[in-house]
């Protein structure tokens, strides 16, 4: 799916400016990212568990990964030139291998030899959107490959980035080794570096009956450096691995990984027919079961609006927004909200969007921020699905609280929880439904773990997402 648009105005949303939105939309890279991002969730689809497609996919998304994360350094390297009062030198180091590797290399809007540091800053605005998108991509390869375990995905997070894979130290050595594994038993490895949320070793090694085993590889791995390095990482990730299993806290702030019994399961397929209506006529505002849900689909409105301000008709969806919200929603305290485009990237607590359980064309469109979606609860739903399990409740947010502030405090008699931001924002983000969050959460009030420094996980989430 490529969506053309032609946006010269656009929203403001997310404290970003709106002509930088509207350029860095209506980029060419941007647009090209579209129609990749598509064909690597189709591919991905089709691919299932077979290491044969995995191997062929993770290298079709590795080149784009590469691709997008060279250019951002690129212009990483031309904004210090400028600041050294030299020239760009756009990609003039690179050489004819990487050249054609890189091929179709990355087309900047501004001239190649533009001295405007605004400009090139624009390019790198798009170079990281695009990295991060095709981040989500790798992060539901990560999801599928660790069968949809929350819990060992949110541990193996819990670790500092190893950063971007151009001019990464051994990255030949690397790969190497991915393919030699795959030529020599047919078996699939994932590469970490293509995840935000793989961040211990390099690789997880899939066999045949899918057992997976992390794996560190180091060019030179005998000498006392690289074995110390080694020695290092394997205790590191044994202690998230410990966490994972719910034997051990997670890091050093005594968080501990709690699995609920309760099963995962969530409105998010409903979410299709709403972002249908949407693409169809600009944007649309409902019900979904409990909540209120509105979708703003950027391609249509700017083809039938081309000759009309877009925040024009953000004022108009907001209008209708609201409306519906004080008709649908009434709510002595601030409503619960959450929104998907224009964010940074989420944490590695929630599930990336390229695993919901949604077309391609609509993954898509989350992944590259056509479509805003907007996700509005009351907190009384809450907090009669806790009181009609029998539990006290207490409300902690006020028209004055920040967006991060905690939400309920929650006490069966025996035990209290807080209930945090975070976990309200998986409620809203995965559409999970109310009456699963609140049995699970009760629940956990009776784990050994301390609730107050604990997150929570479900059970068979294989069969919540895609």
């Amino acid at each position: 799916m490529t969506e053309g648009m032609a946006v010269a105005k656009v929203l403001t949303l997310g404290g970003l400016d709106p002509d930088r939105i509207g350029r860095a939309l209506n980029h060419p890279e941007h647009l090209r990212n579209v129609g990749v991002v598509a064909e690597l969730l189709r591919r991905m689809d089709r691919a299932g568990h077979d290491p044969r497609l995995l191997f062929n996919f993770q290298t079709n998304l590795f080149q784009a990964s590469y691709r997008a994360q060279q250019a951002d350094a690129d212009i990483g390297r031309a904004l210090g030139r400028l600041d050294d009062g030299k020239g760009p030198d756009w990609m003039g180091q690179h050489d004819a291998p990487k050249m054609t590797y890189l091929a179709p290399t990355w087309t900047p809007v501004c001239a190649p030899d533009s001295r405007d540091r605004a400009e090139w800053e624009m390019e790198r605005v798009v170079a990281r959107r695009v990295v991060r998108q095709l981040q989500d991509v790798g992060d539901g390869l990560a999801w599928r490959v660790y069968r949809y375990d929350r819990r060992e995905i949110v541990a193996l997070a819990d670790h500092p980035s190893a950063g971007p894979v151009v001019n990464k130290s051994g990255l030949d050595h690397e790969l190497g080794w991915v393919v030699d594994r795959f030529r020599d038993s047919g078996e699939f490895t994932l590469l970490h570096d293509l995840t935000t949320v793989l961040r211990h070793h390099d690789f997880t090694e899939v066999d045949a009956n899918g057992y997976r085993v992390l794996r560190e590889v180091k060019a030179n791995p005998t000498t006392g450096n690289a074995r110390a390095k080694l020695s290092k990482q394997r205790r590191q990730a044994e202690v998230a691995l410990a966490a994972a299993a719910g034997t051990a806290p997670l890091g050093d702030g005594g968080t501990r990984l709690v699995r609920s019994g309760q099963q995962l399961r969530t409105h998010v397929r409903d979410l299709s027919g709403v972002m249908t209506v949407a693409r169809r006529d600009g944007y649309v505002v409902t019900r979904v079961h409990d909540r209120i849900v509105g979708v703003l689909y950027l391609p249509t409105i700017a083809a039938a609006e081309a000759d009309r301000d877009l925040r024009d008709v953000y004022d108009a969806y907001c209008g209708r927004l609201n409306a519906t919200l004080d008709r649908c929603l009434p709510s002595t305290v601030p409503r619960l909200h959450a929104r998907i485009g224009f964010t940074e990237p989420r944490n590695a607590f929630f599930a990336p969007y390229s695993i919901y359980p949604l077309p391609v064309n609509q993954r898509t469109a989350l992944i590259c921020d056509l479509a805003i979606v907007d996700t509005f609860m009351n907190p009384d739903r809450l907090c009669r699905g806790f009181e009609d399990l029998g539990l006290t409740v207490e409300y902690l947010i006020g028209s004055g609280s920040p967006p991060d502030a905690d939400v309920l405090r929650v006490d069966n008699g025996h035990a209290r929880a807080t209930l945090h931001a975070r976990a309200v924002s998986q409620l809203l983000f995965e559409f999970v439904q109310t009456d699963c969050f609140v049995r699970a959460f009760a629940a956990s009030l009776d784990s050994p773990a301390d609730i107050t420094q604990a997150i929570l996980t479900f059970s068979n989430e294989k069969g919540a997402w895609r």
